[in-house]
């Protein structure tokens, strides 16, 4: 079964309010495992959407700071910004139409390439 991957990596730790981490040190990251065929019926799109946006939650997880409201914040930036790139890694219209139908906003450019590539998983 040939199966694709996603590496959900939080690249933008500084505007998720991150402490800057070593040079040598990885940003966080999970991978999740998915069939590019389940991409074609809307319970593999439904499945997929809720791996990524656990996953996301799994790499925000541990933000640390002392006011609440701004650890909330900071998970939200964060959390928002990995499944929104997981999403665009995916391209796929499907899961960029069911993500958008439970409010996540994808940038015009995002939906634009993925209606230019090929045809896999839709």
């Amino acid at each position: 079964m040939n199966k694709s991957i996603i590496a959900l990596t939080v690249i933008v730790a500084a505007a998720c309010g991150l402490p800057a981490q070593p040079a040598a040190a990885q940003p966080p990251a999970l991978t999740v495992h998915y069939a590019p065929a389940s991409l074609g019926t809307p319970a593999g799109i439904a499945r997929l959407y809720r791996q990524l946006h656990l996953a996301a939650a799994g790499v925000c997880g541990d933000l640390e700071n002392p006011q609440p409201l701004t650890r909330l914040r900071m998970f939200q930036t964060c959390h928002d910004s990995a499944l929104i790139a997981a999403i665009a890694h995916v391209g796929n219209p499907r899961l960029m139409a069911y993500a958008a139908q439970h409010g996540v906003r994808l940038a015009t450019e995002t939906l634009a390439q993925a209606n230019t590539r090929p045809n896999v998983g839709r």
